[in-house]
């Protein structure tokens, strides 16, 4: 029912697109989590409508590293993406 494209561009600094396409009305949850697996924000948590989809997440104040972002749908299917901040 959904689609997590690769975040671009990747590395970054300090902005990261995250893009992902739905095939039906959902609510959908975007997540940021760095390496230990400790959650650094929530760029999303609502309902989306169905089509194509672009969260952005400036992470400025976030030091260089490599992140995951993490996806989930209402039916509790996660996916994730790595990306990597540098600096």
């Amino acid at each position: 029912s959904f689609t997590l494209h690769p975040a671009y561009p990747n590395p970054f600094n300090p902005e990261v697109t995250i893009p992902f396409v739905l095939n039906k009305v959902d609510r959908i949850s975007i997540s940021i989590y760095d390496l230990k697996g400790r959650l650094i924000e929530v760029l999303a948590n609502e309902v989306y409508n169905v089509g194509v989809h672009k969260l952005n997440w400036n992470a400025e104040k976030y030091p260089s590293g490599i992140y995951f972002v993490q996806f989930e749908n209402s039916e509790k299917l996660k996916f994730s993406s790595k990306i990597t901040l540098v600096k």
